[in-house]
């Protein structure tokens, strides 16, 4: 079934500047602050987090810890005007990372 919208100027405006956001995103991913997973890790790391601070914008929410540090982003999934599809991607402080030697436990099981 199709599903027919009407888009705005300025919402093909935001997609655009939302999937150039993500391609610098990734391609910036190596000397970041923070590093893209996959959703395992990601739910890993949130289990480790205690905090009740969550803020949302556009389709960016940001998961911050209990001294006020952002410790996770999560980038929505999206379709954008030509109906490309991208799906959600996760990131956590790349300092929050396990050594090299922790990772094979986490991919073990």
């Amino acid at each position: 079934m199709l599903i027919n919208t009407v888009l705005r100027h300025d919402d093909i405006k935001d997609q655009t500047a939302e999937s150039k956001e993500r391609e610098t995103m990734k391609n910036s991913a190596s000397n970041s602050v923070f590093t893209q997973v996959d959703y395992r890790q990601f739910r890993q790391h949130l289990a480790d987090i205690t905090t009740n601070t969550v803020k949302g914008k556009g389709y960016e929410t940001a998961i911050y810890d209990s001294k006020g540090d952002i410790q996770a982003i999560v980038h929505a999934a999206s379709i954008d005007t030509n109906g490309h599809c991208y799906p959600a991607e996760y990131f956590i402080r790349s300092s929050a990372l396990p050594a090299a030697s922790e990772l094979e436990w986490l991919y073990a099981a």
